[in-house]
């Protein structure tokens, strides 16, 4: 079967001289055809530097890649990181892309849909896990490249491109790389292609008790290596701390950010102990996964490991990312881990690790660990630990190569390596009985810097200077010593290992091997080099044994300038060996290099038995099967171990763990794996198998991959689309019926891709023959429903916008289990003419073919039908964007109305792929208008009105403002030629254009013979234009501001030469819609002003409604919102187009419809009497090819019952009067017009082509897309919010899922209940400021102080403490209880009289103030009067909002509107200029209201009534949940207080009076004396203790009477807190 981990690649073989010396496939195929490995790299390349220049490094500057040459990985990373910098890890990501061309059978079933391809890869990146990423993204290049040269011989025996395909292949990996990074974002992109610089600073601590001075002394040698080296070519790429003990480990701290490292390392401190010993192998594995290739993880601790099960695993791990392992011991270690363990007494787990022999423990597994990784083991006293950790600040080197390995023994010893030019320092790294070091060149000796002799490791530092050439190394050397030579040099290589083999006739098929090679099988070594210069040249490829150091066997090559090698050995060695690449550098000087990993062979093959296939969804329990098959003619017993990444298997371990096998035969044995229930789809689990055997001295050991996801999808048995388009106005309903035919519930997803304008209007499921409709909701409550609802394995369907720079809409269901479920969801589209025509298109993505697949689309027109065409199916199972015809589409046409029906087989489905269809469906139609201007359809009372002024174009000034910084460079500027090319095409003569072109700076196109500032849009001028687009080089950054000015003046200049008499006309004759600025950029503004904001106002200042200003967001990288409002502001227009293969069509598309105007300024006017409402009647701009839409209302008056069975309504008059008002280039256009009225229901008499409340619906579709366009326009924060508000209000009212606004929900009324319950909860709990956990003791009465958090970190979790939440309460007669400090809690009373209206609190800064009025309760049995809360007045002036609340209600009032009045025992959730009001009635007598100004600023309110005391009277109660967000600047009778809780700390202090409850309470200057209390909370149901105040004014300083108001809602003036 197809192996995942296997990838097959043919190449065809050429022979070099020596022993067995292969070359792979030529890297440039000379003038027939270009290497596939050649344009790959070259396109890969090119794409990074566009992704440096958009992320510069440490702020510097930004690259030019015009500079770069030649432009190789090389010197890409000079030119970003520095000289001395390496691509080798780059280089590995290429290659992995590179080796997994799935070869000349193709792709593996499971990758042959390349929607569910794409999908696999964006989740494997999300998830992490890059290497399986890249392995699927090979695959997904080799499909595309081969769409293009699919009968191309060279492409298909030998991997060689064409010229006539090269421009479409870079083409194809360009829109595949732009896809992936827009999924997965820029710093996932980034270490997708791995194009970090350098190694992982890792370290694993323990962190226990006796760790103290340790972990003290790493905190200062980080931070110091970390200050050090910020923005040189030594910093880290990224930081992995791991700390340990027992029993627990991490939580793991990852960064690519210094200061968020320093903060982590920061918190470690020392804790508990006594439970030696400790879980560090699982400390050092967590490590190992997250750090890079080539790292060091450095071990900190001074006791032995408990978890030594888990030993071969690490060294696997280790081993197969090449990282090497040191240990900083502060003690020899002993062996404490079984001392205590009794056979009888103990667990399965302590029997495992007492009782297996082979398990190493103590300090000899420890250096079993850093022998076997190439790293180092340091004992040193606890004294010296500072001066030892010299070693870590040594091992952060980047851009090093290994250039000579010997092994020494007894005496004085010499050894003589070559330094060759690209060589800028040597690294000596001695291991052993090793002193006296001395290095020499020429006889004369060379200065050791900065040397190291910690334990029995010696390190140095040799700068080389002009010394190339041989050097030597002496050493006296007492027993053995281990000498390795390190150089920072950027020449090195990268091996692959493979298997080939060869049919019949001949073709030779290699496979790449993923773990360890066999010695049975016929091995190759691929060699790939890096940093190679014109003149190097490598001789020969030697094996050198790693335990001697000597010479094993030598390959001698034939170098003809090529970068790539490969080796075969007659017999695989059978000892661990490097291999070592020889050579001449191009001024004569020799080079070694040394791969850093050592290859051994090994005769039993290890493997995860169709581990591909198995089904692992989150928290399923699944066993894996290992393989152990002995290839030897000896039996043997094999030790068994297996580990992964993610902690999934089981602690039992394998089972059995010790199998015996045969020679020539092979075993079996089991593990079980568990998913968390909240594990990530697409995670992928890396397990590692281990087997020691007697019949290898190697580690034996397999790396499998499962996946977290959902291999079997809920079967989709019928997918329906019946769409009715009445008069423009489409209605989409999509019917789909799902069998979960499993045990357990399982998620169905379907993607819609909705028309930009599309709004959402029913969703729907049906169970069991019972329907529940959904519920439009605002958008977040919407979501937590949904995210609740699938946590539970409830039936749930969720509708909602993805994220406002996309059309996507995705609805999510989760099916019990043997349930099937029908699911409708319907949206309605109004279809806009553009360059022409009409276009429809339905989204379809099934992932499985269907049984019964259906599309019907009705189509009734007022006027007769020009044409119907369906040009095919648009999918991206093709790398060629064509719609391709689809068999089977049948279209009926009649003279105003057609029907079109699509209705494939299974076998037609599977056309594309074996998943079924994904794609759109695209219909084409125009009508035939028999009025030139105007056509009126009514509905009854309703109608549309759709107009298209016939007027000739006016003559156009056009500036291009385009672009070219870097991150322009390659494939964008590419695109924006071709694009630019087209669109100059389209001109008229009498146009008139220019081009700037922009990055840090503005560069204006200058044409020959030019005296004015536009030129005439003649054949000549085209010409040139195109011609200096060609010259344009991308470089430097953004300032967009810059060139939108620039273009703005030239205009304007250009508008005040132009003659009078001209057909454009001067400065009178100025338009809009004629007179505009192309804006296209591909980034954010990285030079100049940069704050978006800014850039609007500034260009909206400059532009004064002048000029139209359209806008293309080129990518994924740009401010799309600002774009928008750009556009929005300056009468113009905005696109967003993503980079793909036909990115230049969709930039020409865009201006044909703006690139013939014929109005600016368009008014519709209509009788009074007649239409007594309308949608906006008002358009900027007027252009042939689409047209004006007005939907209204008729006066009563005019519109009669009809009682003909075939027409409900009609109107009283035979034709509308109206009026065309707008403005062209000479003058002002007052166009009187009369439109016929057509009743709907006439022309569309057949039930098919009805849409219910046609008309009516569209009047208030109109509407939201007008407030959706002012939302984008208006640069007043107030002013949005209440649009969106109206919005929100008009969506829900009229069941509309608006994008950004509203989603829409369904769930089973019982569930959602429930659910809804759940919120509530969670609201009234977890909306304080830290997480809770149990009750603390009383506050500040203890003399021990704070009670010592416990840690309660798991493994790989995120640390959570048991931090209390924060009372700021103000309850009962009443009662105000603050916590001021952590362990200092105060408390007192509010005495006032009936009426009495005080501020609590305000809050200049913020502009929030909160008044509450006291009313009297009952008279007590002792005659006593306590006063309670009544009403709460909350003003919020920025938001210009206010609250009124009462026992009953709360009235919300935002600006002049009308108060909006929520009664306090439902549950509503309303959010009114960005604060969320949400009332939630908890019980007959109880109710909260929480209120949410923002993520730090929040309150709560309970009402209480009808209570069982009778003393109690009906009031309210306040709480302030989060305080975090308020200013300093508060008053009130809370706000007197300090509510800061960091600037509290130690600011107050308790003083205990023995034998008494009293005590002093000490702040600042002033002390008053307290006592020890306890509070009765009816909320919490619990006493709270706390230190009573008789006088909260001899704290503070403040009379309450300072806080004495008169009104309700009166402005305090502020008090300044003591």
């Amino acid at each position: 079967m197809w192996n995942a981990c296997s990838v097959t690649r043919l190449f065809a073989l050429v022979a070099l001289s020596g022993a067995l010396g292969m070359q792979v496939p030529p890297e440039s195929g000379g003038d027939s055809c270009e290497g596939y490995r050649s344009l790959l790299t070259r396109v890969l390349v090119q794409y990074s530097a566009t992704y440096f220049a958009d992320n510069p490094r440490n702020e510097g500057t930004i690259i030019d890649p015009n500079q770069i040459f030649p432009l190789t990985p090389l010197q890409l990373f000079r030119e970003f990181y520095g000289d001395s910098a390496t691509p080798e890890h780059f280089k590995e990501a290429i290659l992995k892309t590179y080796y997994s061309d799935p070869g000349p059978y193709g792709p593996a079933p499971e990758d042959a849909d390349r929607i569910i391809l794409r999908d696999n890869i964006y989740t494997y990146a999300q998830a992490s896990s890059y290497d399986l990423a890249r392995e699927k993204f090979g695959v997904l290049l080799y499909l595309g490249i081969t769409d293009y040269a699919v009968n191309s011989a060279a492409w298909l025996n030998s991997r060689c491109i064409e010229p006539q395909f090269i421009d479409d292949a870079e083409d194809v990996i360009t829109a595949e790389l732009e896809r992936v990074r827009n999924e997965i974002g820029e710093f996932k992109f980034g270490a997708f292609m791995d194009l970090g610089s350098g190694t992982t600073l890792a370290f694993a601590i323990d962190d226990t008790g006796s760790m103290s001075g340790e972990i003290a002394a790493a905190k200062v040698r980080v931070k110091q290596i970390i200050d050090e080296r910020q923005g040189s070519l030594d910093q880290p790429s990224d930081f992995v701390l791991v700390p340990f003990n027992d029993p627990t480990v991490g939580p793991v701290t990852t960064t690519g950010n210094p200061d968020v490292f320093k903060a982590a390392i920061d918190r470690l401190y020392a804790h508990g102990g006594g439970d030696a010993p400790e879980l560090a192998l699982r400390g050092i594995l967590l490590a190992i996964e997250n750090s890079r290739e080539g790292s060091t993880v450095f071990v900190i601790t001074d006791i032995d490991a408990k978890d030594v099960e888990l030993q071969d695993q690490v060294v696997a791990s280790a081993v197969q990312k090449n990282i090497k392992i040191t240990f900083l011991l502060t003690n020899r270690i002993r062996t404490t881990m079984c001392r205590f363990y009794t056979r009888s007494r103990d667990n399965a787990l302590n029997k495992r690790r007492c009782e297996t022999p082979s398990f190493r423990f103590g300090f000899e597994l420890f250096q079993y660990i850093a022998d076997s990784t190439g790293g180092n083991l340091l004992v040193v006293s606890k004294r010296d630990i500072f001066r030892a950790t010299q070693v870590i600040d040594s091992n952060v080197k980047q851009g090093v190569v290994d250039i000579a390995y010997h092994v020494l023994s007894g005496g004085r010893q010499r050894f003589t390596f070559d330094v060759d030019s690209s060589s800028r320092e040597i690294f000596l790294q001695l291991t052993g009985n090793c002193d006296d070091v001395g290095v020499t060149f020429e006889g004369s000796s060379l200065k050791i810097e900065d040397p190291i002799n910690v334990g029995d490791l010696y390190e140095g530092r040799v700068m080389v200077g002009d010394n190339h050439g041989p050097w030597t190394v002496s050493v006296n050397v007492g027993g053995s010593c281990s000498a390795k030579v390190v150089a920072r040099s950027t020449f090195g290589f990268v091996q692959t290992l493979a298997t080939e083999t060869a049919n019949e006739v001949g073709e030779v098929t290699v496979t790449k091997i993923d773990g360890q090679p066999l010695i049975s099988e016929d091995t190759v070594i691929l060699i790939d080099i890096f940093g190679k210069q014109p003149g190097d040249t490598v001789t020969s490829v030697d094996f050198v044994s790693q335990a001697t150091g000597q010479v094993l066997e030598t390959f001698n090559i034939n170098d003809s300038g090529l970068n790539a090698f490969r080796v075969s050995p007659d017999t695989n060695p059978s000892s661990p060996f490097f291999a070592v690449v020889r050579g001449t550098d191009r001024n004569g000087f020799r080079f070694n290099r040394i791969h850093v990993s050592p290859i051994e062979f090994v005769n039993v093959a290890l493997d995860c038995v169709d581990i591909d296939n198995i089904v692992f969804r989150p928290g399923d329990t699944v066993d894996v099967t290992i393989s152990v098959e002995n290839r030897g003619s000896r039996s043997g017993s094999f030790e068994l171990g297996a580990t992964d990444t993610q902690g999934y298997v089981s602690s039992a371990g394998v089972s059995p763990s010790l199998i015996n096998v045969d020679g020539s035969s092979t075993g079996t044995s089991q593990f079980q794996v568990t998913a968390p229930d909240n594990a990530v789809v697409g995670t992928t689990n890396v397990i590692t198998v281990t087997a020691t055997t007697s019949l290898s001295s190697f580690l034996l050991y397999k790396s499998c991959r499962i996946v977290v996801g959902q291999r079997l999808r809920p079967k989709v048995e019928s997918f329906m689309v019946d769409t009715t388009i009445s008069s423009r106005f489409a209605e989409t309903a999509l019917t789909t019926i799902v069998h979960n035919d499993a045990a357990v519930g399982r998620e169905a997803e379907f993607s819609v891709l909705l028309p930009l304008d599309a709004f959402i209007t029913s969703f729907s499921m049906t169970i069991d023959g019972v329907t529940y409709e959904g519920t439009i909701r605002e958008k977040e409550e919407a979501q937590r429903i949904f995210n609740i609802a699938r946590d539970r394995q409830l039936s749930a369907g969720h509708v909602v916008a993805r994220d406002e720079s996309t059309t996507v809409f995705q609805t999510s269901v989760n099916l019990e289990p043997f349930k099937r479920v029908t699911f409708e969801l319907k949206y309605q589209e109004l279809l806009v003419k553009k360059n022409g025509k009409y276009t429809y298109g339905v989204s379809v993505q099934m992932l499985q073919p269907v049984q019964e697949f259906r599309i019907d689309v009705s189509i009734c027109e007022g006027e007769d039908l020009l044409f119907v065409n369906v040009p095919g199916f648009e999918t991206e199972q093709s790398s060629i964007p064509e719609p391709i015809a689809l068999p089977g589409v049948t279209v009926t046409r009649r003279a105003n109305s057609a029907q079109v029906s699509y209705a494939p087989t299974r076998d037609q489905q599977t056309i594309f792929s074996p998943l079924g269809l994904s794609g759109r469906f695209v219909v084409e139609y125009d009508v035939v208008r028999e009025s030139a201007t105007s056509e009126l359809l009514i509905a009854g009372e309703y109608f549309v009105h759709f107009i298209e002024p016939s007027l000739d174009p006016m003559p156009k000034r056009v500036v291009f403002a385009l672009d070219v910084s870097g991150s322009m460079f390659g494939h964008k500027l590419k695109q924006l030629r071709l694009a630019m090319s087209d669109i100059l095409d389209q001109f008229r003569p009498d146009d008139q254009f220019s081009i700037i072109v922009f990055n840090s700076s503005v560069t204006r196109w200058e044409p020959e013979g030019l005296s004015t500032t536009l030129a005439p849009a003649t054949p000549a001028y085209l010409r040139q234009a195109k011609s200096f687009l060609d010259e344009v080089m991308a470089r430097g950054g953004t300032d967009i501001l810059q060139a939108a000015q620039a273009a703005i003046n030239m205009l304007s200049v250009a508008v005040e030469e132009s003659p009078d008499a001209s057909s454009l006309g001067g400065l009178e004759a100025s338009n809009p819609a004629a007179d505009y600025i192309i804006l296209l950029t591909d980034g954010q503004s990285t030079e100049g002003v940069i704050k978006p904001s800014d850039i609007e106002k500034e260009i909206a200042d400059d532009n004064d409604d002048r000029f139209g200003i359209h806008t293309i967001g080129f990518g994924s990288l740009v401010d799309a919102r600002m774009l928008r409002r750009i556009a929005a502001q300056n009468v113009g227009t905005s696109i967003q187009i993503f980079i793909d293969i036909d990115t230049h069509v969709q930039m020409a598309s865009f201006f044909s419809g703006i690139s013939r105007p014929v109005l600016r300024d368009v008014e519709i006017e209509y009788p009074p009497s007649t239409v007594r409402k309308t949608s906006d009647t008002s358009f900027r701009a007027s252009f042939i090819g689409s047209e004006i839409i007005v939907a209204g209302r008729f006066s009563a008056d005019f519109v009669i019952d009809n009682v003909s069975p075939r027409r409900r309504r009609d109107v009283t008059f035979d034709f509308l009067e109206f009026t065309l008002r707008g403005k062209t280039r000479k003058d002002d256009r007052i166009i009187p017009e009369n439109a016929t009225p057509r009743d709907l229901a006439e022309l569309c008499l057949a039930t098919e082509f009805q849409v219910l409340n046609f008309a009516e619906r569209l009047n208030i579709f109109l509407e939201l897309k007008n407030l959706l366009r002012r939302i984008d326009a208006t640069t007043n924060n107030t002013e949005e919010e209440s649009l969106r508000d109206e919005a929100l209000q008009l969506s829900l009212e009229n069941e509309f899922v608006t994008p950004g606004i509203t989603a829409l929900i369904v769930v089973k009324p019982d569930d959602l209940k429930e659910i809804d319950e759940a919120i509530e909860e969670e609201d009234s709990t977890t909306t304080t400021a830290a997480p809770t956990t149990t009750a603390r003791p009383p506050i500040g009465l203890t003399s021990s102080g704070r009670e010592e958090a416990l840690d309660s970190r798991l493994i790989g979790a995120r640390p959570t403490f048991t931090t209390p939440p924060r009372r700021i309460d103000i309850f009962g007669d009443p009662h105000i209880i603050l916590d001021l400090e952590e362990q200092v809690t105060v408390c007192f009373t509010w005495q006032g009289e009936d009426s009495q209206i005080y501020n609590i609190l305000h809050d200049d800064v913020n502009g929030i103030t909160v008044n509450a009025k006291l009313s009297h309760g009952p008279l007590s049995v002792r005659n006593n009067q306590h006063t309670y809360i009544d009403h709460l007045a909350l003003m919020f002036r920025k938001q210009n909002v206010t609250a009124e609340l009462d026992v009953s209600g709360i009235a919300i009032t935002a600006g002049n509107n009308k108060p909006i009045r929520l009664n306090i025992n439902k549950k509503v959730t309303m959010k009114v200029r960005g604060i969320r009001f949400k009332t939630v009635p908890l019980s007959d007598n109880m109710a909260m209201v929480i209120i949410i100004v923002n993520s730090k600023i929040q309150f709560k309110i309970l009402s209480r009534t009808n209570s069982a005391n009778i003393d109690i009277t009906n009031h309210l109660d306040f709480s302030i949940l989060r305080e975090d967000g308020l200013s300093k600047r508060l008053s009130g009778l809370l706000g007197q207080f300090p509510l800061d809780l960091k600037t509290n700390k130690n600011n107050f202090k308790i003083t205990f009076f023995e034998d008494t409850d009293d005590a002093l309470l000490a702040y600042k200057h002033t002390m008053v004396k307290v006592k020890s209390r306890e509070m009765f909370d009816s909320y919490r149901q619990r006493d709270v203790q706390c230190w009573y105040l008789q006088d909260p004014s001899d704290l503070t300083g403040q009379n309450k009477n300072n806080y004495l108001l008169t009104q309700l809602f009166e402005q305090p003036i502020s008090v300044a807190p003591k």
